[in-house]
């Protein structure tokens, strides 16, 4: 059975966020797309004279449920919540799933507590699972030990 757009994630063929470029590093990075919460893209591959050919390049079933979730994009790799609140990793040019982490803690609707930090050669993942915070590799998925 599909799921409604809510629980699934969709890319368009043609958006830089789909296509694996460099651009996908700077498309939405934070939640609500920059630091200002803009939800904002300065990206321009897409305009009004060509939005009306774009098509589906790939789309992942996160499961069901009333999924609300914001995505960011960081190094072409997809993070975000599936529907039963495990963190997912995907390739953003394809829709392949890289990994995915579950905290065993049963979360709730809607889930947006994704960030990024980095430092150096150092980056965090860091999510939310109802109190608890967690700070995952980006790469494995796994959480990092030390932290908490």
């Amino acid at each position: 059975m599909k799921h409604s757009f809510f629980g699934t994630f969709a890319f368009m063929a043609g958006t830089a966020l789909g296509a694996g470029t460099p651009a996908a590093d700077s498309g939405w990075p934070v939640y609500g797309g920059n630091a200002a919460s803009q939800r904002y893209s300065g990206l321009a591959q897409i305009d009004r004279a060509n939005v009306a050919t774009l098509k589906e390049a790939w789309r992942f079933d996160a499961g069901s449920g009333g999924l609300q979730t914001s995505p960011i994009v960081i190094g072409g790799t997809l993070y975000a919540y599936a529907a039963d609140q495990s963190v997912i990793a995907l390739d953003a040019a394809t829709g392949r799933e890289k990994w995915r982490f579950h905290s065993g803690v049963p979360g709730f609707q809607p889930a947006r507590g994704l960030t990024w930090w980095s430092h150096g050669g150092e980056k965090r993942l860091f999510v939310a699972s109802a109190h608890y915070l967690y700070a995952l590799d980006p790469e494995s998925g796994r959480p990092v030990s030390g932290f908490g």
